[in-house]
């Protein structure tokens, strides 16, 4: 008898841990088909967009934003790539209920490039909208206003304030911070260049969606240093 209920209690252990064995089989297989639905969704999502279908690309974007967690390492990028979307195709709705909330909802998780860049472009969608720009700069003041980080400094360097191993300059340019200028009337992004030290090239490769011969006034431009 003692037998029999030995082997019955082996039989049950067995199956208990085999059991054990499956749930954790099936989660890590649902893990690893979420993975790869993120990725087939961040896929679809770019070769749409660059095919000009942008129904699809923002249906992939968000699809791909509610499910990802905001520490998946393609959140920032499909963030400012519906950014994109909708800036191209003048959706203000969109960019306010979706890009805008988003921003500011995981604004700790959204590197501060992909930041600046996403600002710029709400900002730009809504230059022919004072009242909701101005609300835009105060909410995202903390993406593109520049803190000077203090240091103590020897007397020869006080006109300076390091950042890393780069210097900007105390009433002039800035160099070695991606930063936001904005433009201070209409002009060309030529003219832009000149006022902030940079080659056309580099500005026009940074904004690809501004029109070069006319960059009006309150244009938020992302200068890459």
């Amino acid at each position: 008898m003692m037998y029999i209920k030995l082997i019955l209690l082996s039989f049950f252990v067995i199956k208990l841990f085999a059991f054990a064995s499956v749930d954790e089989l099936l989660e890590k297989a649902s893990i690893q088909a979420e993975k790869t639905k993120l990725l087939q969704e961040f896929k679809v999502a770019f070769e749409s967009y660059n095919e000009g279908l942008y129904d699809i690309t923002e249906k992939n974007c968000l699809k791909f934003l509610k499910t990802a967690p905001p520490t998946d390492k393609n959140f920032s990028k499909i963030l400012e790539l519906l950014a994109h979307t909708y800036y191209r195709t003048k959706n203000r709705w969109a960019m306010e209920n979706y890009v805008a909330k988003y921003l500011y909802k995981y604004k700790n998780f959204i590197d501060e490039d992909s930041s600046k860049k996403i600002f710029a472009l709400i900002n730009n969608l809504f230059l022919d909208r004072p009242d909701k720009r101005q609300y835009f700069l105060n909410k995202f003041k903390y993406i593109w206003e520049f803190k000077r980080k203090p240091f103590p400094l020897p007397e020869e360097l006080k006109k300076f304030t390091p950042y890393v191993n780069i210097f900007p300059f105390e009433n002039s340019r800035l160099f070695g911070i991606n930063k936001i200028y904005f433009s201070d009337k209409n002009q060309t992004l030529y003219e832009v260049g000149y006022k902030v030290d940079m080659e056309f090239d580099e500005l026009r490769e940074a904004n690809p969606l501004l029109n070069p011969f006319d960059i009006r006034k309150g244009t938020a431009i992302f200068l890459p240093r």
